[in-house]
């Protein structure tokens, strides 16, 4: 609204774009739209991710495995494997991940995948038959489909990189024991260590069948002593000496500072040099860098004092 009425010069506040929508029953923009990392939490319950992953036998003849994951279960579903991921090949495994959701009667909205140039045409046009819209990631970005990236590495690691494949008619009977195991008894972080297959375990919450009338006692809050501060002096108290307030030393400071700003051309280092000096005479415990620059308010980095303090020791007495 606001964009529309300035176009012919009209200004409206805030507020009455607020009623406007407020009126209407719209919310605002920022909680209207749905931005990319807001769209896998949003969407979980019908997200499905797959990808390719490829390894070699032990004769050396390489495999493609097409893998898919439910983002809100975490199910992972391995529809087949090939040699040669022709269109063909490619499309009987996308009927097979369809008609396996069918079974399992998992209400799937959107399938995530990269931009492989192993799908063939067919392969997004089966799932959309199903009622299935395929979202593309982008290029080169693989966390934009990271639920199923960190499926692949712990395949990898868990089962590809530990097991000896003899050839293609061994790899699908381990995949699929791998899919069972996964599935039914490996534990996941973020369902409670509980298995994709298996209920949910109930999160420890706060008890509420306390009887009518009871009030749950709360312990008092601990209040720590405040340990009380001591004054900082420019002296040694072991010596005994006097305090030395910075105050009192305001003429030779000034005197301090004509005769060495004469190596300071500009005024930024002379006021440096001078707050380095009130510093080292002034109320500061540690006299260093970091110290004198937070007793010095206009320091933002204690390495603003160390050229001005290198000048001020060349300076000749």
């Amino acid at each position: 609204m606001h964009g529309e009425l300035a176009t012919p010069g009209i200004t409206v506040a805030a507020s009455t774009v607020w009623k406007v929508l407020q009126a209407e029953g719209t919310d605002p923009a920022p909680d209207r739209a749905t931005t990319r990392a807001d769209f896998p939490h949003s969407q979980a319950d019908a997200l499905l991710a797959r990808d390719f992953i490829e390894t070699v036998t032990l004769t050396g003849q390489r495999q493609y495995i097409l893998a898919a994951i439910e983002h809100a279960t975490r199910r992972d579903r391995i529809p087949g494997t090939s040699a040669h991921p022709t269109a063909n090949r490619a499309a009987q495994a996308a009927r097979n991940l369809v008609m396996d959701l069918e079974d399992a009667q998992a209400t799937v909205a959107y399938l995530i995948r990269d931009r492989n140039a192993k799908y063939p045409a067919l392969f997004d046009q089966i799932p959309a038959d199903a009622g299935i819209q395929v979202v593309l990631t982008g290029i080169r970005m693989p966390r934009m489909n990271a639920i199923m990236e960190r499926w692949v590495q712990t395949c990898r690691h868990e089962f590809l990189h530990r097991t000896l494949i003899r050839n293609e008619h061994h790899l699908p009977r381990a995949l699929r024991e791998y899919e069972q195991h996964h599935n039914a008894h490996r534990p996941h972080q973020t369902m409670n260590q509980a298995a994709p297959l298996q209920r949910r375990p109930r999160t420890a919450g706060p008890r509420t069948d306390h009887p009518p009338g009871h009030t749950p006692h709360r312990p008092p809050r601990r209040s720590h002593p405040r340990t009380p501060t001591r004054r900082l002096n420019s002296t040694d108290e072991v010596s005994g000496r006097r305090n030395v307030e910075a105050g009192l030393w305001d003429a030779e400071l000034e005197s301090l500072l004509l005769r060495a700003g004469e190596r300071f051309r500009r005024v930024e280092p002379r006021r440096r040099m001078w707050d380095y000096v009130r510093g080292l005479l002034g109320p500061v415990g540690r006299k260093n860098s970091w110290q004198l620059s937070e007793h010095a308010k206009r320091l933002r980095t204690p390495r603003q004092l160390h050229r001005p303090s290198k000048r001020l020791r060349a300076c000749p007495p």
